[in-house]
């Protein structure tokens, strides 16, 4: 199975190896969770379907968008989102969802896992929208946001219901802490037989200041894909075996050693992250 996407100018990021998620640099990053990790904040289903359907909801099944008509209203805050799908390498569709302050894309690895978890905060009376991207992108999906703030960051205790002001959202990442600096992007090749090439600023690189970074990669291998690591506690699949394309996530690099690695096995790029 193969399939192509272009890149969208977004950024974000999972647990099991993840999403494809991209969120705008000046957006906040839709930070993905650990599996298995339990919060109080609200949650939101999203289903993807061996047909090319997908299905947006709330646990007590109210769909979230509307393609006509009134848009959905649903509390702002922060919501934990479940993004669901049959597995078994489907050719799955990408899912694209875009407004203040979050941005997720996801095709569940190009249907290679069944489960991903984000954590993503949606800003007050805002408008947010979603579409199935290559099966049918000129139908939009609308919600909005009311005045009232749900929710609270993973790990900052509840907001409870209150309205008073606007929370101020971080970024919680599986594999990297919260930071601040945007550093721009390194752009990552697979070439056909695997090989992993990495640049920075135009320069191959193997050391990069910690900070936040836009990881582009250009897929060109039928057989490999590219999982970025740190250690053994953090690894995430950026391209799978079954994609030849383009992506780009962003991701928090802290001090360390990290490296990209085929997906299939094949010479790790080591990078040192410096402070």
């Amino acid at each position: 199975m193969r399939h192509a996407r272009p890149l969208r100018s977004t950024l974000a990021r999972s647990t099991r190896r993840t999403a494809v998620s991209v969120v705008t640099l000046a957006m906040l990053v839709v930070a993905p969770i650990a599996q298995g990790h339990t919060t109080a904040n609200p949650t939101m289903n999203v289903t993807f379907f061996p047909n090319g359907t997908i299905t947006v909801a709330l646990p007590d099944g109210t769909s979230v968008g509307s393609s006509s008509g009134a848009p959905t209203v649903i509390p702002a805050g922060y919501y934990s989102i479940s993004v669901l799908g049959p597995g078994g390498c489907a050719q799955l569709p990408l899912f694209d969802l875009k407004g203040p302050g979050a941005a997720l894309q996801d095709d569940m690895s190009g249907g290679e896992v069944t489960s991903e978890h984000y954590d993503v905060y949606f800003a007050p009376n805002s408008t947010y929208t979603w579409r199935i991207d290559n099966i049918s992108p000129t139908t939009v999906y609308t919600f909005t946001t009311s005045g009232q703030v749900v929710g609270a960051p993973v790990g900052h205790g509840s907001a409870g219901n209150g309205t008073g002001g606007t929370p101020v959202p971080t970024s919680q990442d599986v594999v990297g802490s919260a930071l601040p600096v945007v550093m721009g992007t390194l752009s990552a090749a697979v070439s056909p037989s695997g090989k992993i090439s990495l640049s920075y600023k135009g320069k191959s690189v193997s050391s990069v200041p910690a900070g936040k970074y836009t990881i582009k990669v250009v897929d060109n291998s039928t057989t490999s894909g590219f999982v970025v690591e740190k250690g053994s506690i953090a690894k995430r699949t950026i391209t799978g075996a079954a994609f030849v394309g383009t992506r780009a996530t962003s991701f928090d690099l802290t001090v360390g050693g990290w490296a990209f690695v085929p997906r299939l096995g094949g010479k790790p790029y080591a990078v040192v992250v410096t402070r």
